[in-house]
C-alpha cells in the first residue's frame, strides 16, 4: 500500500508543476486577450502575453516530460517547492517596496505577474536539478545498500589496491569475513598476514602479476582469523588497465569454508566408499530414465567387460534368457517405487558368469526418474552354492538311502528279540526279560529315529507344489489325530482364526503335529494348556503355539533346533530329538523362520513365519 501512495503523491506533484505552467499561459493568453479588447496595439499585447504564457510553457511542457527524464517521482515535489518558493519570494519582496513611502510601482498586480513569469523558468531548473541530485543520490544510497546486503547473502566482500600508492580498501563486509575492526584500512604488508603462512607466496605473487602484467586471477587460500580460527577464502582479482598501464587492482573475496569442509567430508566419503567398493569389488551404478544415461563407478569395464553408456548397452551384455525377466523387475519397480534386487546372468569375453544388482527407484525434484544401485560379481559364491546344493542332494540321498536299508536289520532285530520273548517265557529270568524289553525298546527308538530322519532328507526332494491352504482345516486334522493324547492328558487347547497361507500341506501338518505334540508332552505336573494364534507381520504370517509347560533355559533355546539334539533324558522325557529341526526345515522351505520364546517354568511360545496364499510360489 506504501508504494500505491507514493505514486499517487508523485502523480498530483506533477499534476501540480502542469497546472501551474497552465495558469501562467492562461493568464498570459487572458491578459492579451484584455488589452486588445481595450484598445493595446496587437504588438504590445502578444509581447504582454509571451512574457507571462511563455515560462508557463515552459513549466508546462516540462511538467509534462518528467516521467521521461531520470528524476524519481518521489522528488518531484522538490521542483513544486522551487517555482512556489521563488514566486513567493519576489511576491514578498515586491509588496515590501510597494508599501514603502517612496514606492513608484504604479500597477503591482501586473508587475508582481510579469516578474514572477520571468522568475518562474529559473527556479523551475533549479527544482529539476535539485531533485535530478536527490534521485542520484536515492540510487546510490539504494544501490550501496543492495550491494551490502548481497555481499552479506553471498559471504562477499570487495577490495580495492592502488598500484600508485599501493594503499588497500576494503568493503565493509571482508573487514566482517575477516573479523577484522573497520576503522581504517590495513596495509598491504598486514594484508598478506591474514593468509595461511603457506599460502602468503601464492597470493603475493598473484598480486604483483597482476598490477606489473595484468594478469588477472582467481584462486582459494586459507587464512586466519583474530582467534587464531583456520578458514578458506576464495580471492579474485581484476586488474584495469589504462593505455597498458595498471591503475587500479579491483577483486572479491568470499568465505568459502563451509563449501570446502563439506567437499572434504564428500571426499572422506568418496574415500570411503571407494575402500568398500575395492573390498567388495562392487560398482555403483546410477541409470536416468529420462536420458537413458548410465554411469558406473569406478567402471563398468571393470564389471562388465566392456563400456556401458546407456540401457541397450546394458541389455547387450545381460544373457539373452535373462533380459526379458530383468526388463520386467525393472518396469515394476519404476511403477511402484520398491527397491528391485535379483540376481542375472552376463555373458563377458565369452564366459557367463552371475551378477548381483540390486536397484533403488529415486525421483529428483525436478520429477526425473532415475535408479542408484551396486553391482558385484558373485561368480564365485554361486559356483560354491551349486556344489554345496550337490553336495546337499547327494547327502539327502545317503541319508534316505542309509535310513531305509537300516529299517530292514531294524525290523527284523525287533522280531527276533520279540520271538524269542515269547517262546522263552517259561525259561527266561525276570533280568533276561528286563533286558529284552530293553533291547526292544532301544530298536524301537532307533526306528523312530530312522524315520525322523527320513521324514528330514525328503523335505525338499519330496515336498509338494505350493498350494493355497487353509490351516484352521490343518489344524482341526491334527487335533483329530492327537485326540487320545489331549483325552488321556486333560489338554486345553485353544485355536484362533487362521490365515488361509501358500505351502505344503502334509510338511505343515507335520509342523503343527510335532509342536502340538511336544506341548503335551512337556506340560509338566499340570494338564497341557496351549494357545494357537496368527498375526500378520509386512508380508508374511506369524503363526504361535504357546503352552504353559516347563519351559526351557535362554542357552539352551538356540539348540533345540539342532538334529539329534535332547535337552532331557529318554528316561524323562520321549522323543528322537528331530522333531524340531524337522519343523525347522520345512518352514524354511516355505521361506520363513521359526524361533521360541521361553521361560523356564512358564512355558514356551514357537513362533513360525508363512507367506500368504497370494504370495508367488518360488
Amino acid at each position: 500500500m506504501e508504494s500505491w501512495k507514493t505514486v499517487g503523491s508523485s502523480t498530483n506533484w506533477r499534476r501540480a508543476i502542469v497546472a501551474l505552467g497552465t495558469l501562467y499561459v492562461v493568464l498570459g493568453l487572458g491578459w492579451a486577450y484584455v488589452e486588445i479588447s481595450q484598445g493595446t496595439p496587437l504588438s504590445n499585447a502578444v509581447i504582454i502575453s509571451f512574457f507571462v504564457a511563455g515560462p508557463g510553457m515552459v513549466v508546462l511542457y516540462g511538467g509534462y516530460r518528467l516521467p521521461e527524464t531520470e528524476i524519481n517521482p518521489k522528488f518531484y515535489s522538490r521542483i513544486i517547492g522551487w517555482c512556489l518558493g521563488g514566486i513567493g519570494v519576489l511576491t514578498g519582496l515586491l509588496t515590501l517596496y510597494h508599501l514603502q513611502p517612496a514606492a513608484s510601482i504604479g500597477n503591482p498586480g501586473r508587475a508582481i505577474l510579469i516578474i514572477s513569469a520571468f522568475v518562474l523558468v529559473p527556479s523551475f531548473a533549479g527544482g529539476l536539478n535539485d531533485a535530478r541530485a536527490k534521485s542520484n543520490a536515492f540510487v546510490l544510497e539504494r544501490t550501496v545498500d543492495l550491494l551490502h546486503k548481497s555481499e552479506r547473502i553471498a559471504n562477499v566482500g570487495g577490495w580495492e589496491i592502488d598500484p600508485a600508492t599501493m594503499e588497500v580498501y576494503w568493503t565493509q563486509h571482508l573487514f566482517e569475513i575477516l573479523e577484522r575492526p573497520w576503522d581504517e584500512e590495513p596495509p598491504m604488508d598486514e594484508t598478506l598476514e591474514v593468509y595461511h603462512e603457506d599460502d602468503q607466496p601464492i597470493i603475493k605473487n598473484a598480486i604483483e602479476a597482476a598490477l606489473e602484467d595484468g594478469e588477472p586471477f582467481d584462486m582459494e587460500l586459507r587464512f586466519y582469523t583474530p582467534e587464531g580460527e583456520a578458514r578458506w577464502l576464495r580471492v579474485q582479482g581484476i586488474p584495469e588497465t589504462v593505455g597498458g598501464d595498471v591503475v587500479s587492482l579491483r577483486g572479491a573475496a568470499q568465505d568459502i569454508t563451509e563449501r570446502k569442509e563439506h567437499e572434504q567430508e564428500l571426499q572422506r566419503v568418496r574415500e570411503r566408499m571407494e575402500f568398500a567398493l575395492n573390498a567388495t569389488d562392487a560398482v555403483v551404478w546410477d541409470w536416468n530414465v529420462e536420458t537413458n544415461e548410465a554411469l558406473f563407478y569406478p567402471s563398468a569395464e571393470s564389471l562388465y567387460g566392456t563400456t556401458v553408456e546407456n540401457w541397450e548397452d546394458f541389455v547387450e551384455v545381460i544373457h539373452p534368457e535373462d533380459r526379458e525377466r530383468v526388463q520386467q523387475t525393472i518396469e515394476h519397480s519404476l511403477e511402484t517405487g520398491d527397491p528391485k534386487h535379483e540376481e542375472i546372468r552376463i555373458v563377458r569375453d565369452g564366459e557367463i558368469r552371475w551378477i548381483e544388482a540390486p536397484g533403488y527407484p529415486v525421483e529428483t525434484d525436478d520429477g526425473s526418474k532415475r535408479m542408484i544401485g551396486v553391482a558385484r560379481d558373485i561368480t564365485d559364491r554361486k559356483t560354491y552354492e551349486r556344489r554345496l546344493e550337490e553336495s546337499n542332494e547327494r547327502l539327502e540321498q545317503f541319508a534316505y538311502a542309509a535310513s531305509h536299508d537300516l529299517q530292514e536289520p531294524l525290523r527284523m532285530i525287533s522280531s527276533y528279540l520279540q520271538l524269542i520273548e515269547s517262546r522263552a517265557d517259561d525259561e527266561l529270568t525276570e533280568e533276561t526279560e528286563e533286558f529284552l524289553e530293553f533291547a526292544v525298546d532301544g530298536a524301537e527308538r532307533m526306528r523312530d529315529m530312522i524315520d525322523g530322519l527320513l521324514a528330514y532328507s525328503r523335505v525338499e526332494t519330496q515336498g509338494e507344489p505350493f498350494e493355497p491352504i487353509d490351516l484352521n482345516e490343518v489344524v482341526a486334522d491334527v487335533r483329530d489325530n492327537l485326540d487320545v493324547r489331549f483325552t488321556e492328558s486333560d489338554a486345553d487347547v485353544e485355536v484362533g482364526e487362521l490365515p488361509p497361507v501358500l505351502g505344503d500341506e502334509n510338511q505343515l501338518h507335520q509342523v503343527f503335529q510335532n509342536l502340538l505334540s511336544n506341548a503335551i508332552e512337556y506340560s509338566g505336573d499340570e494338564p497341557p494348556q496351549v494357545r494357537i494364534s496368527a498375526e500378520r507381520n509386512g508380508s508374511m504370517w506369524e503363526v504361535s503355539v504357546q503352552d504353559e509347560g516347563i519351559g526351557i533355559e535362554p542357552d539352551e533355546q538356540d539348540l533345540i533346533f539342532e538334529v539329534f539334539q535332547r535337552l532331557h533324558s529318554q528316561d524323562d522325557y520321549e522323543g528322537s530329538g528331530i522333531g524340531l529341526a524337522l519343523c525347522e526345515r520345512i518352514v524354511e522351505r516355505h521361506g520363513g523362520e521359526i524361533w521360541v520364546n521361553s521361560e523356564p517354568g512358564m512355558g514356551s511360545t514357537f513362533t513360525f513365519t508363512l507367506p500368504p496364499e497370494d504370495a508367488r510360489a518360488e
